[in-house]
């Protein structure tokens, strides 16, 4: 058993603060507690089948969120961050021992780092909450054992461990460690199904609709490939392989083509091979050889305890076999260069690149979310470590590693303006019910509330004379909070909006958006006007950009709440770019826009400088 030299400072020795309670920790109700009179939530995650108005009122009370403001989140990202560095060389020693390799932890924070910080961020907040339950005075129904689930990859372990299946699996494993009390359990399963939530009601009609998406989209694929292997055809040139391999990069087809033409082909994708066996019977012996160390700390026994049915298949059953493929593979190609972004949740690409990487390519990471950069905390820190170059969407750093590019992930057309134009189009955001990771931008249960709440007084704020002309835009994915059911407009007298996105922001005489994302980015790069609801007690901004989104607000552009929002959306209705063509709002934007994004040619000019 290995041991694990580190404090008990996750430890609480303090009087638990939830005791003889029933628990109520997701919105599974068949795992809710009844042995007691009262009950309480132990995440408002857990009420996200709720509208806001009966989260707000609810009359079972929630524990207290130990994540709410912005200035905790910050405290818990540092935390995890420190925790990945302790945690990491453990966990790849151990990982080395199964699979009989000698890899260091550079090569295990490409392949894994950032599925590992997400589960030491997702476990860190259910233990801190658990450590306040008198666990052996309360009640709850546990999932069985048997049916915990193991999933293969990052993508369904998102899913699962940031709905409601997931987090029931996590406190479960929490109980089965640290409880005393035999609990009734249960036994269920986790089926994994598409990110496209199906309505019952429609469900021929939603089923065409997605076969002909994909048939549309496989068929523009093959188009483009076509388009691109006449070019090469064309310039005579030779079948070669690539210098720069391009491994889940979300570029655009007339950028992807535009280097492909230019490099003669020297530039071009190079996913990791697809592996036909994908399905591995999991191995419990192996896993369980994940949990074994000896440590005083709590919270690193549980954490250890969750890898045994945490942890993806990819990563231990499968590994073996991945590696095999793969370095036959890189071997063959031999680039000199790896680029990629969805390295960051896709795990076999991950790994391909951590053997690339480990057989001498270098890694350059291309940033994959835009305006990440704009908050005191994100993720770029495991870009950093992980990549030999880092290709921004347009900031630049002081450090040699940063290479300023653009954003090449959406086709950018010039707005329009029109005066014909009358539509108020407001953009929302989706997040998991439950923490995916602490971030500035990452929210969850009490301080998602807080943004649902902001969007719910906006609709109800707007003058009659403006609501005629709002028109809402959510987005609808499978595991995620389902935020219409939550505002309680299904049906109802908003104008919901699921159509063509650059459509409808070509469509908009004025667009509001409740957070800042690759969308904002979109808006900002197309001229748009538009206004932003921001809460900084919740989404603290990095000092370097503080100064802009002071100048921002001077000028109404950004809004702390939805009142201040709404008062100004009506006092500036009628002549838009009245206001926004004004000298201060336009010095402000430009401003913005141009220390945050550049042009897609940067990345593309770089990535073709490398052939030199």
């Amino acid at each position: 058993m290995q041991l694990l030299v580190i404090d008990d400072s996750h430890n609480i020795v303090a009087g638990k603060t939830v005791v003889n309670k029933n628990l109520r920790v997701t919105a599974l109700e068949e795992f809710w507690g009844n042995e007691y009179p009262e009950s309480i939530y132990l995440w408002q995650g857990a009420k996200h089948e709720l509208t806001i108005q009966e989260i707000i009122n609810h009359r079972v009370p929630t524990l207290d969120d130990a994540f709410s403001t912005g200035d905790q989140m910050n405290e818990a990202r540092d935390h995890c961050q420190e925790l990945y560095f302790r945690l990491l060389p453990v966990l790849s020693s151990k990982l080395n021992d199964i699979h009989n390799t000698e890899y260091g932890d550079a090569f295990w924070t490409t392949a894994l780092g950032y599925w590992l910080y997400r589960h030491i961020c997702i476990t860190y907040d259910k233990y801190i909450h658990l450590e306040q339950v008198d666990i052996d005075n309360s009640s709850l129904v546990l999932l069985d054992e048997r049916s915990f689930t193991v999933p293969s990859d990052h993508g369904e372990y998102l899913r699962c461990f940031s709905s409601d299946f997931g987090v029931q699996q996590l406190v479960s494993a929490y109980c089965y460690l640290f409880a005393t009390k035999d609990f009734p359990k249960l036994r269920r399963k986790f089926v994994f199904e598409s990110d496209n939530p199906i309505d019952k009601k429609n469900l021929v009609q939603r089923v065409l609709k997605y076969v002909m998406w994909k048939f549309s989209k496989a068929m523009r694929r093959l188009r483009t490939m076509a388009t691109v292997q006449e070019k090469l055809n064309q310039s005579k040139e030779p079948s070669v392989n690539a210098v720069v391999a391009l491994c889940g990069l979300h570029y655009i087809e007339s950028i992807y083509t535009g280097l492909v033409n230019k490099s003669k082909g020297l530039i071009k994708n190079n996913n990791a091979p697809a592996l036909s066996s994908s399905l591995r019977k999991v191995n419990l012996e192996k896993r369980r050889k994940l949990a074994q160390i000896e440590s005083a700390d709590n919270f690193y026994k549980y954490f250890f305890q969750t890898l045994v049915h945490c942890f993806p298949k990819r990563v231990l059953e499968q590994f073996p076999e991945l590696c095999k493929a793969y370095q036959a593979d890189i071997k063959k190609k031999m680039f000199k260069y790896i680029v990629s972004e969805d390295w960051i949740s896709n795990l076999n690409n991950s790994i391909y690149i951590a053997l690339a990487q480990n057989a001498g390519s270098k890694f350059i990471c291309h940033e994959h979310a835009a305006s990440q950069v704009l908050f005191e905390k994100n993720m770029l820190w495991m870009d950093y470590l992980a990549a030999d170059r880092f290709i921004s969407v347009g900031w630049g750093g002081k450090d040699e590693k940063t290479i300023k590019g653009g954003l090449c992930s959406k086709e950018i057309v010039e707005y329009v303006r029109d005066p014909g134009k009358q539509e108020i189009l407001f953009l929302s955001h989706i997040r998991f019910p439950y923490l995916m990771v602490f971030t500035g931008y990452h929210m969850a249960n009490s301080s998602y509330v807080s943004d649902l709440s902001n969007v719910y007084d906006f609709i109800h704020l707007l003058p009659i004379h403006l609501k005629n002309k709002f028109k809402l835009r959510p987005r609808r994915l499978k595991y995620f909070w389902d935020t219409e059911r939550t505002w309680d407009i299904q049906g109802g007298e908003i104008k919901v909006d699921h159509g063509s996105y650059s459509e409808s922001l070509d469509s908009a005489k004025v667009i509001v958006i409740d957070h800042l994302s690759t969308g904002f980015a979109e808006i900002l790069l197309r001229g748009v006007p538009f206004i932003v609801i921001h809460n900084e007690d919740i989404h603290p901004i990095a000092d370097k950009y503080q100064l802009i989104l002071d100048e921002l607000s001077k000028c109404n552009v950004f809004h702390g709440t939805a009142k201040s929002a709404v008062a100004h959306l009506e006092k500036i209705y009628d002549d838009v770019d009245a206001w926004w063509n004004s000298k201060e709002v336009q010095t402000s934007v430009i401003r913005l826009l141009a220390e945050t994004l550049g042009p897609p040619s940067r990345s593309s000019d770089y990535l073709l400088s490398l052939l030199n």
